[in-house]
């Protein structure tokens, strides 16, 4: 339901949660290992009115995982 929500108002679910105060996006989503950090990359991708909800969420992934520490 929620993501219907979030896709009617095209916004992602984090997005729709970040705003009601439900989930703060600083702490990472509920369901990952580690926290996640709010960029302001990632708040422009966000609020960009020319991407699709998919597409925001897809280069939101594609930022996140180049930004990972490389593994030793």
């Amino acid at each position: 339901m929620l993501r219907s929500i979030a896709d009617a108002l095209d916004i992602s679910a984090e997005t729709l949660l970040a705003q009601t105060g439900i989930f703060d996006p600083t702490h990472g989503a509920p369901d990952t290992a580690t926290a996640t950090e709010v960029t302001d990359t990632e708040t422009a991708i966000r609020n960009d009115p020319h991407l699709k909800t998919d597409d925001r969420d897809a280069l939101i992934r594609i930022y996140r995982s180049l930004r990972k520490p490389p593994s030793d």
